[in-house]
């Protein structure tokens, strides 16, 4: 299952440097974990779970493979992006492919790094960055009430969505069917992803900037802090220098793990004495879903499931402690897989 998240901004945010901690950060894992692969602006991010580590104690294993989530670090737009400016048409290109829209907000003053705008406003550019969003969904939109061959209730939902965005609205901000969030992914819209707001900051001189955008419930973030973590190799060490500024977790941390549930996601895990691994589904999925994603053979292969819940896991000390305590449930494939199950998939081998 392949679901990613866009770090969007204008020029000279800090969207780059953060992004770089990103790359260092799956760096850092390469080694260790065989699918953590890194192409040109897209890194595929370990998402950190400290459950994994209590598994793999119990478990008496030392490897342990996190799941991953897909980054891109998509080019900076400016006024006219929409039109093609700047770098508009990649950038809008880019986010089209990605699920999450993360934006980053300036909230910082450098006098060596030059704002695009010529002064440190983040709500202005968050405005602009919104307005960008719009207009292109809008004239997506206007182009296709254009075509005669419209069905008549893609029509309906078609017109309908300008409404709401030409009342200033994104179309994440009300409620579609699911008829009109297929039409809204298959044409590529922008403004009914789900998306997160990030405030760079610099130290807490720049509070004054994040209170500007404190209404839009941003994540603070320190860019620079955060590849500077990335570069020491120690985990003691890092957790050393996020003590000194009193954060337990670093930024990006918070950041990914704040993706993974607005993309909808949980994390079953599979415990053995090779590996302790975690892997991502989308809520809602069964277990015959789940089984899918270890291997997509097991979709058709599904005989049924054991499963125990994380804390009880925990409680009785691993697979044969929960069985004698009688928590492990065998499910079916129409079971709905729930955060924190860990599962072990039985299937058939297929003569064909």
């Amino acid at each position: 299952m392949s679901l990613s998240c866009g770090f969007v901004g204008l020029p000279n945010v800090g969207k780059s440097t953060l992004f770089n901690a990103v790359l260092k950060k799956c760096a850092a894992q390469s080694a260790n974990y065989p699918f953590c692969t890194i192409e040109p602006n897209t890194g595929h991010v370990p998402i950190d779970d400290p459950r994994l580590e209590v598994l793999a104690k119990i478990a008496d294993t030392q490897k342990i493979v996190p799941a991953l989530l897909t980054c891109v670090d998509i080019a900076g737009l400016v006024k006219g992006a929409n039109k093609g400016q700047g770098l508009g048409n990649q950038f809008l290109g880019h986010i089209r492919q990605c699920d999450l829209i993360i934006q980053v907000l300036r909230c910082f003053d450098d006098d060596d790094i030059i704002h695009v705008e010529g002064t440190v406003d983040p709500l202005r550019d968050y405005e602009i960055i919104s307005l960008e969003l719009q207009f292109a969904d809008i004239d997506k939109i206007d182009r296709m009430l254009e075509q005669k061959k419209l069905d008549s209730s893609t029509r309906t939902i078609i017109e309908e969505a300008k409404k709401h965005l030409d009342s200033n609205n994104f179309l994440n901000s009300r409620q579609w069917n699911e008829e009109a969030l297929q039409i809204f992914n298959l044409q590529g819209l922008l403004t009914h992803k789900p998306m997160l707001v990030v405030a760079n900051m610099k130290s807490a001189d720049d509070e004054k900037y994040y209170e500007k955008v404190a209404h839009l419930d941003p994540l603070k973030i320190f860019a620079t802090f955060e590849l500077m973590l990335q570069e020491v190799d120690s985990i003691e060490d890092q957790k050393a220098m996020l003590q000194e500024i009193g954060q337990e977790e670093s930024g990006l941390a918070a950041i990914l793990r704040r993706a993974y549930k607005e993309l909808g996601l949980i994390t079953f895990f599979s415990v053995g004495k090779q590996e302790a691994r975690a892997w991502k589904a989308l809520k809602g999925y069964t277990m015959q879903d789940a089984a899918a994603v270890i291997h997509t053979d097991f979709y058709k292969s599904f005989i049924s499931a054991e499963v125990v819940k994380y804390d009880d896991f925990v409680k009785y000390n691993g697979w044969v402690g929960s069985k004698d305590a009688g928590v492990v449930r065998v499910c079916s494939k129409t079971t709905v897989a729930e955060d924190g199950d860990i599962c072990i998939f039985k299937t058939f081998v297929s003569n064909k």
